[in-house]
C-alpha cells in the first residue's frame, strides 16, 4: 500500500443493483482524496501572516528613524521570500497558480 503524505484517501467499491425498479449490471469504484490542511496552516499561512503583521509595526515607528524602519521592512521581505521559496521547493510543480502562490503574492 502506498501512502500519500499530507493526504488521506479512501477507495470504495460498489455494485449497484436497482435503479428505479430496474436491474442493471454495473460495477465501479470511487476514490475520495482529502488534503490535510494543518501543515499548510502552521508552516505557511500563520508565519506569513505574523510577518505581515510585524511589518505593519513600521507604521508606528517615526519617519525620522529611517534605519530602523528599513531594517524591519527588509528583514520581513527577506523572510517572506524565504518562506515562499520553501513552499515552492516542497510543492509539486504546476503550470498554474495555486492558492498558496496567491497567498504569498498577496502578503
Amino acid at each position: 500500500m502506498v501512502g500519500i503524505p499530507q493526504s488521506t484517501y479512501k477507495l470504495n467499491c460498489f455494485v449497484p443493483k436497482h435503479y428505479d425498479g430496474y436491474n442493471y449490471s454495473t460495477a465501479g469504484f470511487s476514490i475520495s482524496l482529502d488534503r490535510i490542511l494543518h501543515p499548510f496552516v502552521f508552516n505557511v499561512y500563520l508565519p506569513s501572516g505574523i510577518l505581515v503583521a510585524a511589518a505593519w509595526i513600521s507604521f508606528f515607528i517615526p519617519p525620522a528613524v529611517v534605519p530602523g524602519r528599513m531594517a524591519l521592512i527588509v528583514t520581513t521581505l527577506l523572510m517572506l521570500i524565504n518562506v515562499s521559496a520553501t513552499v515552492n521547493a516542497s510543492s509539486p510543480t504546476t503550470s498554474s497558480l495555486t492558492n498558496l502562490d496567491l497567498w504569498m503574492l498577496g502578503t
